[in-house]
């Protein structure tokens, strides 16, 4: 039995070496196929060269007539692929980047949009609403704007492109804040406007830091005044990555609390403006009760450092102490029996 094993194996492994014999004289023949043709072209290419002869020269001084240009279509060159800009619709300060979307598809596919009647009608084509009736009736009028494409796109500026500028931007520059949105998102913001106004970079730095948010602002009280505005963009941005991911991290870690039986009690995480404590109704004559603040401590109001600290490290935002919340602050709940 083990001897007819063997023999398969045997078998197995002869036809094996023949088949692997075979592929190496094909692959030897073809190599050779390949090395003639490579040989037979070396030899045809030296011929044109002997055919072609040294270039002729002039037998008149008259200087010969340029080859006549080659029209796009017979140009055998594949243009890159482009997508299409976003159709305008005339909003106002949205004219410009509309158009330098549209000279960027010139640009890469130059065959495509070699006249100016082939831009000027990509460009109609991509109009919408406002735009879109200004542009049909320059069309159904003959206007003469239509044959050229540097008029006709001076005069769509003229018409739909009223950007944010001087003034205007520097007005609402020193209104913008951060609000709810991340450092880098109010970055964009800033800078767009910033851009506009051409101001200093040290008013910038000052007018940035101005409109970030109250916490924000701590922090970077904390730490050496960036060199350039940019440094100060990468900082905050750095700072508003790291405080939103502890937020995440307290919001995942804090333990639900279990509210007393007859009441409902929020456990979600309170953010700053949110801290006071719900507390009950008071009758109406009593006065209200200054010992039911949150973050009070024998009368004495504490810092916004201190009380970001006591957020951090999970401490009661009444008392300080730990291993139990606001809501179930025991010196909460003896102020409000006493009162």
């Amino acid at each position: 039995m083990e001897s007819a094993r063997l023999d398969q194996i045997k078998d197995a492994l002869v036809s094996h070496g023949t088949l692997l014999g075979q592929h190496d004289s094909l692959l030897k023949g073809v190599t050779g196929t390949l090395e003639e043709m490579t040989r037979q072209m070396q030899q045809i290419s030296a011929q044109l060269i002997e055919a072609r002869g040294p270039p002729a020269t002039a037998v008149s001084a008259a200087p010969a007539s340029p080859p006549a240009a080659l029209p796009p279509d017979s140009v055998h060159f594949k243009e890159p692929f482009v997508s299409h800009p976003e159709p305008f619709s005339g909003d106002f300060g949205s004219c410009s980047r509309f158009l330098f979307n549209c000279s960027l598809v010139f640009k890469l596919q130059p065959y495509s949009y070699a006249s100016d009647e082939a831009k000027i009608a990509y460009t109609i084509n991509l109009l919408r609403g406002k735009a879109a009736k200004w542009a049909t009736a320059l069309w159904e009028g003959g206007s003469s704007v239509l044959n050229s494409f540097e008029t006709f796109s001076a005069q769509l500026r003229r018409v739909f492109d009223h950007p944010v500028l001087g003034q205007d931007a520097a007005k609402q520059l020193l209104a913008l804040s951060q609000g709810g949105q991340s450092v880098a998102s109010f970055a964009v913001d800033f800078q767009i406007l910033a851009g506009r106004c051409g101001w200093d970079e040290a008013a910038l730095k000052a007018l940035f830091v101005k409109g970030l948010s109250e916490e924000l602002k701590d922090e970077l009280a904390t730490r050496d005044e960036p060199d350039s505005l940019q440094e100060l963009f990468d900082l905050a941005i750095k700072i508003d990555g790291r405080l939103r991911e502890r937020d995440r991290e307290r919001a995942a870690s804090a333990p639900r609390q279990t509210p007393p039986s007859g009441h409902v009690v929020s456990t979600a995480r309170p953010t700053l403006g949110q801290l006071t404590p719900p507390a009950p109704t008071p009758p109406a004559t009593a006065p209200p009760a200054d010992s039911e603040e949150p973050m009070q401590l024998g009368k004495t109001r504490l810092s916004l450092r201190e009380r970001r600290r006591q957020r951090v490290e999970n401490l009661c935002l009444y008392c300080g102490g730990a291993e139990h919340s606001l809501q179930s602050c025991p010196l909460l709940l003896k102020d409000r029996t006493h009162h």
